[in-house]
């Protein structure tokens, strides 16, 4: 269960339920609202409302006009299971996290999201397939983006643009074979990036270029056989950088990132960065290999 989802109904417990105006399946407590086995919204939610949470609820299909009311108050929103049209966050200034995991997302276009101080957007659990240009450009105090385990495969280069206060970036478990060299500029405040289990064989050059606050940046689980100097050059801003479980072939192109694990030793795990082939180097530590050691490509 989300974990603010289970706060709220910890708290809607113990302070016990305003009866009256709260609409059936739903718990209201002051001006928040937490409803499940739904098909509907209620047509009778107070005005006042500032949190909507729907859980196990079986609304098909949720339309702007379905939050229209909610124009001048709502903060919170959380739902799961259906399907959002076109514009359905364009009109909620004040809204400040948006939490749409496990629905049944295979989209998302520039006029999703209207102006709003949203802080956090939780968009894991769906069947997005690309990040567009623009997407997001609305949310300009965005600081956390969830992205993970969908199905993207491409991200576009002005995929971010716009978020100037963004913190961290999750695009975890997708299906990215690669990354358009300017995905992450102009993301000044960005500290940490989830890009593990993806299909990742290669770095552009410049890919983190102007993120000056790196901290994290996880690319286990991947496919990189090696990387180039320039993609190296472009890590090591960063304090951390996660490399295991990649099939990192010991063959003269893998010097490289010997060196660079040599010269950066607290920046990954050298214990866990290890050739996979050929077979001759394979569970060799790569920071360790001598160059008589490594095969001609």
């Amino acid at each position: 269960m989300d974990l603010l989802l289970t706060q709220t109904l910890l708290l809607l417990s113990a302070l016990g339920v305003v009866a009256g105006s709260c609409p059936d399946g739903c718990r209201c407590q002051d001006t928040g609202l937490v409803c499940s086995g739904l098909s509907d919204i209620p047509a009778t939610l107070p005005s006042s409302t500032t949190a909507l949470y729907f859980s196990n609820c079986r609304i098909e299909s949720l339309k702007a006009e379905d939050l229209d009311q909610f124009a001048n108050t709502l903060a919170v929103f959380v739902i799961k299971n259906t399907t959002l049209k076109e514009g359905i966050f364009t009109n909620l200034p004040l809204l400040s996290q948006i939490s749409l995991y496990k629905n049944q997302l295979e989209s998302l276009g520039p006029g999703v999201f209207g102006p709003m101080p949203l802080k956090e957007l939780w968009l894991y659990d769906n069947k997005l397939s690309r990040v567009e240009d623009d997407t997001f450009r609305n949310l300009t105090q965005l600081f956390l983006l969830v992205l993970s385990r969908n199905q993207i495969s491409h991200v576009s280069a002005g995929a971010f643009r716009g978020l100037e206060k963004i913190g961290e970036i999750s695009l975890h478990t997708n299906l990215l074979t690669s990354l358009e060299a300017g995905t992450f500029q102009g993301l000044p405040n960005l500290f940490h990036i989830s890009l593990e289990h993806n299909f990742l064989s290669s770095l552009p050059a410049g890919v983190l270029q102007g993120v000056n606050r790196l901290e994290n940046i996880d690319l286990h689980n991947n496919s990189f056989p090696n990387l180039p100097q320039t993609s190296l050059d472009s890590l090591t801003p960063a304090t951390t950088v996660l490399l295991q479980q990649n099939p990192w072939r010991c063959d003269l192109y893998i010097l490289p990132l010997r060196d660079w694990l040599r010269n950066h030793p607290s920046k990954a795990n050298q214990t866990l960065v290890i050739c996979e082939s050929p077979f001759t180097t394979n569970g060799e530590l790569i920071a360790l290999l001598e160059d008589t050691n490594v095969v001609p490509p």
